[in-house]
């Protein structure tokens, strides 16, 4: 299941160029294993993959204040993926 969402999250975030939601930066894209208690994140240049308190499981240089907001977000609402662009719009 891990290396299915690792995927999904790869696809996605090749999703904002795309569609041009990165033109200024680039964003980062995340989805959560509720089951494993696991969230895949990938940005420009990497991914990794943490618990649900922001521990790096595996990978490591996307900022931890990237880390806990997409993590805010897990634990306030019951989506499944976290898409953060840098966009105009």
């Amino acid at each position: 299941m891990l290396e299915q969402l690792k995927c999904e999250v790869r696809d996605a975030y090749r999703t904002l160029t795309r569609y041009d939601l990165d033109r200024y930066a680039r964003g980062m894209v995340s989805a959560i294993d509720r089951q494993s208690g696991r969230i895949v994140m990938q940005s420009a240049k990497s991914s990794l993959v943490a618990d649900l308190r922001g521990n790096v499981i595996e990978g490591d240089s996307i900022p931890s204040a990237d880390i806990q907001a997409h993590l805010a977000v897990y634990h306030s609402f019951d989506v499944g993926a976290v898409v953060h662009p840098h966009a105009r719009y």
